[in-house]
């Protein structure tokens, strides 16, 4: 399609294997950017054959140039541009892919303000003549797709929004609007940005005003970046398309929300390797700053304060105490986000089938687009089990850094 260039795969390196590093392609340069990113529904590479096999070499092997066929973007710098105005605001369909392809559409925002979100949700279930929205009637449209803000399941704090909601209906019109937003731990330069929390401030239950954590808190060198908690919203309608809405101080805001070549089989199983992606990438760098500072409290490498020797031994404690909170404050964070999956892994299963209900009494919904999609849903289930378990691993490994934390401030500050 005119405009849309290919999504390059990176290098392969350890980034694109390595469990919390990021080797996700860069996108967009500038915050105000929209990308449109259309993703293959199966990945693959083709192989166009340019010569046959040496005749004088019994190789198996044939020459040929590779020619990847999995995701292109692109770029909008004025994201009014998405929409077309005429009958009601809709995204303009030159951005969709083609019919004769199997091509997810992914729009991928910078900034979580739920004014724009509601204004792609109606533009976006009313995209096309094909598109399933719901009716106009008065109880379609107090339970239609731009009310998932207003779920009484979501965890509202100003404009730190997390939790997940689900808006649906097969009469008269099919329609399906999945609200997910998680929570999640990285790096930034300013936490008073909308988006983004320092670990104080979510363990407040993110109060605006709260001030900074110990790992803030007057740091032995000046950081670029400091630990904070991100939020990542997703919207996904109708198994066809994905709006991703970021957090604007995110240091990684600015990549592609999958790999070239990640397996996806429709929205649902591309929507959890976009979660999966969001929640283990982004870690590595806030885990190495903390690791970092306490390091320089436990080797004595921090700069001296001009304290006696009782202020001094008085301060270590006090900053053992606030890296063990900030330890703690993670480990809420990261059980939050095994809440968040669980919820979402049982909206999966209500439709899924008997066979994957977990206890007799489960309600049971035939949801649009979800049900009668046993492969995928397959696919999902086992992803977000993988997830889980793996975010539980996560859990355990701070549980011991919390115990290592105590033995290092007995010896520290009482040796």
């Amino acid at each position: 399609m005119d405009g849309f260039v290919k999504l390059d795969a990176p290098p392969i390196e350890e980034g694109s294997c390595f469990l919390r590093s990021y080797g996700l392609p860069k996108t967009r340069e500038s915050d105000t950017d929209v990308v449109i990113f259309h993703y293959a529904v199966e990945p693959h590479r083709e192989f166009n054959k340019t010569s046959e096999p040496s005749k004088k070499e019994d190789s198996i092997y044939e020459s040929d140039t590779r020619e990847e066929q999995s995701a292109e973007y692109l770029i909008l710098e004025d994201r009014r541009n998405l929409y077309k105005i005429g009958g009601g605001e809709v995204i303009n369909p030159v951005y969709f892919p083609q019919k004769d392809t199997q091509s997810l559409l992914v729009i991928d925002f910078v900034g979580c303000d739920t004014e724009p979100a509601k204004r792609f949700i109606s533009a976006a279930v009313s995209a096309s003549p094909e598109s399933r929205a719901p009716s106009t009637t008065s109880s379609h449209r107090d339970h239609g797709p731009s009310t998932v803000f207003d779920a009484e399941s979501l965890e509202k704090h100003d404009h730190f929004i997390t939790g997940i909601s689900l808006r649906a209906a097969t009469r008269p019109k099919e329609f399906l609007t999945l609200f997910v937003s998680i929570p999640y731990l990285g790096v930034g330069n300013d936490p008073t940005l909308n988006g983004s929390r320092n670990l104080i401030q979510y363990r407040l239950n993110n109060h605006p005003g709260a001030g900074s954590s110990g790992v803030d808190e007057k740091p032995s060198a000046p950081l670029e970046y400091q630990v904070l908690v991100h939020q990542i919203w997703f919207l996904v309608f109708n198994n066809e398309t994905i709006g991703v809405f970021r957090s604007e101080n995110d240091k990684y805001r600015n990549r592609a929300p999958l790999f070239s070549y990640q397996k996806r089989g429709g929205a649902f199983v591309a929507l959890v390797n976009m979660i999966a992606n969001t929640l283990t990438s982004s870690e590595k760098e806030a885990l190495k700053i903390l690791r970092r500072q306490i390091v320089e409290l436990e080797s004595g490498e921090e700069p001296p304060r001009g304290e006696t020797q009782e202020e001094e031994r008085s301060g270590k404690e006090k900053r053992f105490g606030d890296f063990i909170t900030d330890v703690f404050t993670i480990m809420r964070l990261v059980r939050s986000q095994i809440e968040y999956l669980e919820n979402l892994l049982h909206i999966f299963q209500t439709s899924y089938g008997p066979n994957m209900k977990p206890r007799p009494q489960w309600n049971e919904y035939e949801i649009p687009f979800v049900h009668g999609h046993n492969e995928q849903m397959l696919s999902v289930i086992t992803s977000i089990n993988t997830l889980i378990d793996e975010r539980e691993k996560f859990y355990g490994e701070l549980r011991i850094w919390v115990e290592e934390l105590g033995h290092s401030r007995s010896l520290v500050v009482y040796s």
